[in-house]
């Protein structure tokens, strides 16, 4: 893995006068969380600093736009000419270049410099200067590693807010195994400096619903089933229930984590019906590696939360889900060897 120290990343970072930050499409919390808190900390060191997305924040998160401009790409003439003259381009929260979309050509020809941080495994050598850590539980504790071996004293509420949403989102809200004493004490930390609300940022991203998304919830918990003893559960989203409640696919986020609220249940599986695929959202809450499962669906991501996609028709995607449960289980049946 290449995997650069901090001070190397820093000084790719201090040398620079402008840069673009950017992360995946579909930004979640982590994500944005991460590009508002060090696009506010690199312009507070006086750096000309600039995010583009291909898609904007969903509806519970545009909140953090208000602490940092986070732009749209377009394509437009003054993007394009702000992406030719740009020093440096921060790529946040991904290991795959394909995963900015319309982006991805055009920060895979420019001239900047090259930069990623992010916490998945098997980065694309896409870039020049990289700081990784697999075992993190967040981008945003990386952002604020870095921010802490610079200048801690500049973290302001509006950093200190931003990283604590990605810790918290990222962690399920600091209930998975990827929690650690180091995450409790960057999060004891963003409160102490930050002076803002725990309670009002979990308010703004999870109290925020529509009455067309729970109506959506409703349908999607009647689908629940649960396979392999007890331990697999899968969600269905199919495309009549948007249409039919007048619920967007930006306000899904979430619906995963509640087919992990059966008890016995270790993995879990949103199946997202779009036109020409099924998008597939992995959880889990034990052992179970669900970031290698979903590289059978061409995705990936961490341990306990991981996506993908079918091209198959609904019923085989939901028969092959079920089938491959096992190749990675920790707990396997009887005959069944683990995959190595």
């Amino acid at each position: 893995m290449h995997r650069d120290t901090l001070s190397e990343v820093r000084a790719a970072l201090q040398e620079v006068p402008s840069l673009l930050l950017t992360t995946h499409v579909r930004p979640d919390g982590d994500a944005l969380g991460a590009e508002v808190g060090l696009a506010r900390f690199l312009r507070a060191l006086g750096k000309e600093v600039r995010i583009f997305n291909c898609d904007d924040p969903p509806p519970n998160l545009r909140w953090l736009g208000e602490l940092f401009p986070i732009e749209r790409y377009t394509a437009s003439p003054e993007q394009q000419a702000y992406l030719e003259r740009v020093a440096c381009v921060v790529v946040l929260d991904l290991n795959a270049l394909h995963r900015i979309e319309e982006l991805s050509e055009p920060v895979r020809k420019t001239r900047a410099r090259k930069v990623v941080i992010d916490h998945h495994l098997d980065p694309e050598p896409f870039f020049e200067v990289a700081y990784i850590r697999s075992e993190a539980a967040a981008t945003c504790e990386l952002v604020f590693d870095l921010i802490e071996s610079w200048d801690l004293d500049r973290l302001d509420t509006g950093m200190a807010t931003a990283l604590y949403v990605g810790l918290m989102t990222d962690t399920g809200s600091f209930r998975y195994d990827s929690v650690t004493p180091r995450v409790h004490e960057i999060a004891a930390e963003l409160l102490r400096r930050g002076g803002f609300s725990p309670a009002e940022v979990h308010r703004r991203i999870f109290d925020q619903w529509r009455p067309q998304s729970l109506r959506l919830l409703g349908m999607v918990l009647q689908t629940v089933q649960v396979h392999c003893q007890g331990r697999l559960s899968l969600l269905e989203v199919r495309r009549m229930m948007l249409m039919e409640t007048g619920a967007d696919y930006a306000e899904l986020e979430g619906f995963v984590n509640f087919g992990l609220s059966l008890a016995d249940v270790e993995a879990t599986v949103l199946m997202v019906e779009y036109p020409d695929y099924i998008r597939l959202s992995f959880r889990s809450k034990t052992t179970y590696p669900v970031n290698q499962w979903a590289r059978l669906f061409g995705g990936g991501g961490h341990r306990n939360a991981a996506g993908g996609r079918s091209e198959l028709d609904w019923e085989s995607t939901r028969r092959r889900l079920i089938e491959t449960f096992p190749l990675f289980d920790p707990q396997p049946e009887a005959g069944m060897p683990p995959l190595r």
